[in-house]
């Protein structure tokens, strides 16, 4: 196993592995859904020789699992999702990722080692135990079930954030180790995840002191007010028509969860 470089050749692959260095290996998940999970292979370490205390890295982390102690960075690795933000945000270099089975330096971080781990693997059962909810809930937050919501892991849809939600994952630091939102680039896939939360009637804890670990309200189209036509029309905006057109989307959503339904009776 090697360290990934980067490429995200991945991500541009329908479900197969094509990774160039063998550092990405996406396996079935288990359950009806036959939704993929993602493996972790890395973990944020900090070079104490290197870090400047600045706290950045503290700020960015989707799952809050760095902190700080004495002056330095404290990586809790058991909650690291191998994101790499904390890495691209460190002025100083402080921050690499090592594999999640080699032993760090313990001043660093608290010491785990453990090999390679999966991140959703509860998923698919969510989505078979409380798939009508979980659609119904998505629906509410304006998103169709089936949308794919996180780019940076393997067909993540609307209906498994769902149905982790529902299954009482409802913070999104959590999230993120429960069905591997935000797990790459961090930011993509936030707004639909808050729009599932507002959609529960869930209030979100805030994030760490003047941290921006994620920040919600991002406005979406069902946020425009109608007068934003009469306004930008000229520009060629035309929200009304993409409302009309989302909600005859979220209408066969709609006859999808009929059928469930009855299937179900």
């Amino acid at each position: 196993m090697r360290e990934c470089d980067w490429t995200q050749l991945c991500k541009l692959n329908s479900g197969n592995t094509i990774c160039g260095v063998s550092a990405v290996v996406v396996r079935p998940g288990n359950g009806e859904t036959g939704k993929n999970v993602k493996t972790v292979f890395f973990k944020a370490v900090v070079d104490v020789e290197k870090c400047m205390g600045c706290s950045i890295c503290t700020k960015v982390c989707p799952t809050t699992a760095i902190f700080m102690r004495a002056r330095f960075a404290v990586v809790e690795e058991y909650r690291c999702s191998g994101c790499r933000a904390c890495v691209q945000a460190c002025p100083f270099q402080a921050l690499t990722l090592e594999p999640t089975d080699k032993v760090t330096d313990p001043r660093a971080s608290v010491a785990l080692v453990r090999p390679p781990w999966t991140i959703g693997e509860e998923k698919a059962a969510w989505v078979s135990q409380r798939k009508a909810a979980a659609r119904e809930l998505c629906q509410r937050a304006g998103l169709h079930p089936d949308q794919q919501i996180c780019m940076c892991t393997d067909d993540l849809l609307a209906e498994d954030v769902a149905a982790a939600v529902l299954a009482g994952k409802t913070q999104p630091d959590d999230l993120v180790l429960a069905v591997g939102l935000r797990s790459g680039c961090t930011v993509l896939c936030l707004s639909a995840l808050f729009r599932i939360l507002k959609a529960a009637g869930i209030e979100t804890k805030s994030p760490p002191a003047n941290g921006w670990n994620w920040y919600p309200g991002t406005p979406s189209q069902d946020s425009f007010p109608d007068e934003f036509d009469a306004k930008y029309g000229a520009l060629g905006y035309r929200f009304s028509e993409d409302k009309k057109m989302m909600n005859q989307v979220l209408s066969s959503a709609s006859t999808d969860q009929t059928e469930i339904s009855d299937e179900r009776l």
